[in-house]
């Protein structure tokens, strides 16, 4: 009988410290989300390799979220191919901020903002986010690349912080056009973290503020 009683609360005992974990991961997260710092990260690459890196670092990942995207590569700039139903799921996340330069004392100060509205995709063509000075490098090889054509709708990244992937610019496309994109097919993945993750240098990681 006293057996039973001491399995018994140590069964109870066990449940309330795991109890307290997760509510301690979570009212974390909650705290650097309102805060505005980084509680999330952001990652980038093959299938295989991204639900690997999933897997070994599952412990200190909540509330995972991929998507399929694809990704082709113009002078050496990543071009980053998304639905428009992933889009704006993203979207939807808090996870697409449009760039925006101001003049400040002499120079320029470089911010960004929610994007409030997902401009219209047209189905038989695409729309293209990228910085200034890569925008005709990106539209004169998606022309050649894809063969459809493409309509230039300022700078956006996606994330809350530096541009990810690095240099990359991003092509929404109709979820039918999405399908005959001529480009590799990755796997993009967001989640809370709670701790360091390692991850391969395969992989393109950024940290993120995401809205538990």
């Amino acid at each position: 009988m006293l057996m039973k009683k001491s399995l018994l609360i140590g069964s109870i005992g066990i449940i309330v410290i795991t109890t307290i974990l997760i509510g301690y991961s979570f009212f974390k997260a909650n705290i650097l989300y309102y805060f505005d710092r980084h509680n999330g990260a952001i990652v980038l690459g093959e299938k295989d390799k991204i639900q690997n890196m999933l897997s070994i670092e599952k412990d200190k990942i909540s509330s995972p979220e991929s998507y399929v995207v694809k990704v082709s590569t113009i002078d050496e700039k990543k071009i980053l191919f998304l639905s428009k139903d992933t889009a704006e799921k993203l979207n939807k996340k808090d996870m697409l901020r449009t760039v925006k330069e101001e003049k400040v004392d002499g120079g320029m100060r470089v911010h960004t903002d929610p994007l409030n509205e997902l401009p219209a995709v047209p189905a038989d063509k695409g729309i293209l986010f990228a910085r200034e000075d890569l925008k005709a490098g990106a539209m004169k090889g998606l022309d050649s690349e894809q063969k459809m054509p493409i309509e230039y709708k300022g700078d956006l990244i996606i994330g809350s912080g530096s541009r990810f992937p690095v240099d990359a610019s991003i092509v929404v496309v109709s979820d039918t056009a999405f399908s005959s994109v001529k480009a590799s097919e990755y796997q993009l993945s967001l989640f809370i973290r709670n701790g360091e993750i390692r991850v391969s240098d395969q992989i393109d990681y950024n940290n993120i503020v995401m809205k538990p």
